[in-house]
């Protein structure tokens, strides 16, 4: 961990809960199917009701875990407050965003429970808008924040997986 206690304050600039683009593309995804409703076509399968929640297990649990983390080393799990520390540890030595990408996998399981493919139509648009959004501004934060360190966290460990 690099502790930030010479580096600026600032923090990201992020207003909003970053969780609530999800549930925007989600929920617009479901009304949309109101009105037209696709399904994905995979029926409604002992199988696929296990591999759906398995993957949204694995996606909440990605994301408590990153979030304990966070907890753990006290700093804010909250984009709109500054980092105090650069988290490289658990599931952050695989994944820049493991928070985003637990967050990803509920969405997907999600999307197989409900069997209607305009979620999943909706995911890239939820995906784009993480990234220029949030991903980018937290970003410049811990670039501002930790420099060089944060520089060579980046060039060892990819943004998604």
């Amino acid at each position: 961990m690099v502790s930030s206690s010479e580096s600026p304050r600032k923090s990201p600039g992020i207003h909003y809960p970053p969780p609530l683009i999800f549930v925007i593309g989600f929920g617009l995804g479901g009304l949309i199917n109101r009105w037209l409703p696709i399904s994905l076509g995979i029926g409604e399968s002992k199988i696929v009701g296990v591999v759906a929640i398995a993957i949204a297990v694995v996606g909440v649990s990605l994301t408590g875990i990153s979030i304990i983390i966070f907890l753990k080393n006290r700093t804010p799990v909250y984009p709109n407050s500054p980092a105090r520390k650069l988290v490289v540890t658990g599931p952050y030595r695989f994944t820049r965003n493991p928070m985003y990408t637990g967050l990803t996998l509920l969405y997907l399981g999600g999307t197989l429970m409900v069997n209607s493919l305009w979620p999943l139509v909706m995911l890239p648009a939820v995906l784009f808008s993480i990234y220029r959004l949030v991903i980018v501004r937290e970003e410049k934060h811990l670039h501002d924040t930790f420099g060089n360190a944060y520089g060579d966290y980046t060039s060892k460990v990819r943004r998604w997986i």
